[in-house]
């Protein structure tokens, strides 16, 4: 099974959660935070980070992640919260 580490993507934040570890971490979604967000999905043993399309907050985070040889994906929020109504799961992942 793969180890996915899911973010969160806002223009000032990244919410990085690794489900397998059960290991929550927060960076700032800039250059220094990006890179610090890929040393962590390294120290997790991260085989894939998936974070959702966040108008265009997301691409540098996507690019510099690519860059540094780590697998991710950007995917329709939409589309993951009809996932989770179809497993009968409240689609809201964050901290409230």
């Amino acid at each position: 099974m793969l180890n996915i580490c899911g973010v969160d993507v806002s223009k000032k934040v990244l919410d990085a959660f690794v489900a397998s570890s059960g290991t929550y971490c927060q960076f700032a979604n800039d250059m220094d935070g990006i890179a610090a967000l890929s040393r962590f999905c390294g120290s997790q043993g991260v085989d894939l980070v998936v974070m959702e399309a966040s108008g265009g907050a997301e691409q540098m985070a996507y690019l510099m992640l690519w860059q540094a040889d780590v697998k991710c994906a950007v995917v329709n929020a939409a589309n993951v919260r009809f996932h989770a109504r179809s497993l009968g799961l409240l689609e809201k992942t964050d901290r409230i």
